[in-house]
């Protein structure tokens, strides 16, 4: 199940580039499908946002609350330190994935 996670989130993440990459070469060679391919890489965009806001919003959320596990573990002030440095830096993440994942359900419900 991990090994399909990071084959999807590789994917999420390469192919719409590679399609776009797909697109101009087609349509440099004069195919008329290099137009229509371009549908599908803004489907393909819309499907990293909302992968990569979730991923960030999953990933923040577990970097604050390592920060709030190690400021009660911690001994002595350069670990408390560190660990404090955590807790805002993951809510920080949390807060972009939540706005990526806004910003992609507007794109899903506006068109």
């Amino acid at each position: 199940m991990l090994t399909f996670l990071a084959y999807f989130l590789i994917f999420a993440a390469v192919a719409p580039l590679v399609l776009l990459g797909l697109a101009v070469l087609a349509d440099a060679l004069g195919f008329k499908a290099g137009m229509r391919m371009l549908d599908s890489v803004i489907a393909l965009l819309v499907l990293q946002g909302a992968v990569g806001g979730l991923v960030n919003l999953v990933g923040g959320a577990a970097v604050a609350a390592l920060g709030i596990w190690g400021l009660s573990r911690m001994e002595g002030w350069p670990g408390m330190l560190g660990a404090a440095a955590l807790v805002p830096f993951g809510a920080w993440r949390s807060w972009r994935g939540l706005q990526l994942l806004r910003a992609v359900w507007a794109e899903l419900r506006g068109g």
